[in-house]
């Protein structure tokens, strides 16, 4: 589970949480268990750095790691400039690893099954509220389910005036980790397909920068077969409505 709290001013800043369980909590574990407390911290540094590439991460902190009676967990804090001008492109979940590993483009027959690694729920949530002066523009929810399970993008706002708050929530339960040869969907369905598409594969990659990804590119849905989903939010000065 990843959490996020984003703060929207002159500078963009943001705090991470992730929290670890079952297996991907082992794989995480691995990674630091053989390593001195600050070397875990810096190797989550390195790790993180190549998809916040336009961030300077200011705090890293890995926390259980030598534990076996705790669940493995980190915190990440990062900033950067905000953009200039009237209109400005934000990711509610910068630095999000990819929920599962995906080829760049799928055949029309396969003649070898899918085989996913393991059943699981992958889920981040992100907070933040809008400045004072700016509105945010329309962002649509998402549910799209197939044969190995189901993801989900919605976005709620609460509260009014000063105590409004944006919540963005995105989950991928993966049910069904095997299905057999068959014909894929449509075109507009793989990897190869329309420039949201690309740009999510290049937001998923580690590409964050607002001028390489399509507005309403985001992140890859996470399930073969499935579209790519909403993901860039973006908000306008009042008085300069969003396109």
């Amino acid at each position: 589970m990843y959490e996020y709290e984003i703060t929207l001013a002159d500078e963009e800043r943001f705090s991470m949480k992730a929290r670890f369980s079952g297996f991907p909590e082992f794989t995480e574990r691995n990674k630091f268990f053989s390593l001195e407390a600050k070397e875990q911290d810096r190797k989550l540094k390195e790790d993180m750095e190549p998809n916040l590439k336009a961030y300077t991460i200011t705090k890293v902190m890995v926390e259980h790691a030598t534990d076996n009676r705790m669940n493995v967990s980190w915190t990440l804090e990062a900033t950067k400039e905000a953009e200039e001008g009237r209109r400005r492109q934000f990711s509610p979940f910068p630095g999000l690893p990819y929920p599962l590993s995906m080829p760049d483009a799928w055949p029309e027959t396969r003649k070898s099954p899918i085989v996913l690694p393991f059943c699981r729920v992958f889920g981040a949530v992100s907070k933040f509220k809008v400045p004072k002066g700016w509105v945010l523009g329309k962002d649509l929810d998402f549910v799209q389910s197939n044969e190995f399970g189901t993801v989900s993008w919605k976005v709620k706002t609460t509260g009014t005036g000063e105590e409004e708050q944006t919540v963005v929530s995105f989950t991928v339960e993966v049910k069904q980790v095997i299905s057999n040869p068959r014909p894929m969907p449509p075109s507009g369905h793989s990897w190869s397909g329309s420039k949201a598409q690309l740009a999510a594969r290049s937001l998923s990659s580690g590409s964050h920068e607002p001028h390489a990804v399509d507005p309403l590119a985001g992140p890859p849905s996470g399930l073969p077969g499935t579209p790519a989903l909403p993901g860039l939010f973006q908000a306008a000065r009042l008085g300069a409505a969003p396109r």
